[in-house]
């Protein structure tokens, strides 16, 4: 399980690499075509791993904590693009929203989205 685990939050930081977004970010700007935007891709990743899924495992559950961790660290990251520091400082207010929901909502994961509110908290 703990080797799955690392997997995947190896693939998320690979996906969420400072250098490899400004360089997706100005491909994006520059290319003629309908490449995906750093800001889309945040987008899906929010669907698929915050919104998306219900009855979480262990794993759903690290890879949004992973998540909400890489984000945060995004954000101290002076070399990481102005609008894609915009760009997940909104994401994380969106986390922030849904795991408020759903630690209301839910019994049995009520603790883990109450880690998630904190970790996504930028009060």
């Amino acid at each position: 399980m703990i080797k799955i685990q690392n997997l995947q939050r190896s693939a998320l930081n690979r996906l969420l690499a400072t250098k490899d977004l400004n360089r997706m970010l100005s491909t994006h700007a520059t290319l003629v075509g309908n490449g995906l935007s750093p800001a889309e891709m945040m987008h899906i990743l929010f669907e698929d791993l915050i919104t998306a899924p219900n009855n979480l495992d262990l794993s759903q559950k690290t890879l949004q904590l992973n998540l909400a961790k890489k984000l945060q660290e995004m954000l101290k990251d002076e070399k990481l693009h102005i609008s894609l520091q915009a760009e997940t400082r909104a994401l994380l207010k969106k986390i922030n929203k849904t795991a408020k929901r759903k630690a209301r909502a839910t019994g049995s994961d009520k603790t883990h989205f109450e880690a998630l509110v904190a970790m996504t908290n930028l009060d």
